[in-house]
């Protein structure tokens, strides 16, 4: 992935294009035009370059950050169907944002409700809120002295 150095040779390569053009708005246009166009066209080339640079290695890191996503979502899916589990909570930290997996073979709708538990143990109702790319539960019931904790079970309640 690109560092800061490669950001900051961009950024004072387009400093000194605009420090260019306004010298060359101050020229009173006998014999420098040519060579600063030159200049202009060079350092116009270089930040293309650049930025050219820095997308290839961006969607490098991507594609590197999507297969290792496949093999969390593959393992999370086999997981699911070998505990006939629905889904899992993957992250529980914002209780106004609980993410959840639900396994592939199941699109949630908005109001779908399930119920937690962590092994045997009942946690509570939630209700299921597909967002973007993922799916957002709400606390509908929660039994006392009780949290939604990572990896707790996802068990849909199907109409």
């Amino acid at each position: 992935m690109p560092d800061k150095v490669d950001y900051g040779a961009l950024r004072q390569k387009i400093f000194e294009n605009t420090v260019l053009l306004r010298r060359m708005n101050r020229i009173s246009y006998t014999n420098a035009v040519p060579q600063a166009l030159v200049m202009i066209n060079e350092l116009s080339r270089d930040i293309v370059a650049g930025y050219e640079d820095i997308w290839v290695s961006l969607v490098g890191v991507i594609k590197k950050q999507d297969s290792l996503l496949e093999h969390y979502y593959y393992a999370f899916n086999s997981y699911a169907r070998l505990n006939r589990a629905n889904g899992y909570i993957l992250d529980a930290r914002d209780t106004d944002n609980i993410v959840a997996f639900v396994e592939g073979i199941y699109t949630p709708k908005e109001g779908d409700l399930a119920l937690i538990y962590r092994d045997e143990l009942y946690i509570g109702k939630v209700s299921l809120i597909p967002k973007d790319d993922r799916v957002i539960v709400r606390i509908e019931e929660l039994e006392e002295d009780r949290k939604i904790q990572p990896l707790d079970k996802i068990l849909l309640l199907l109409k």
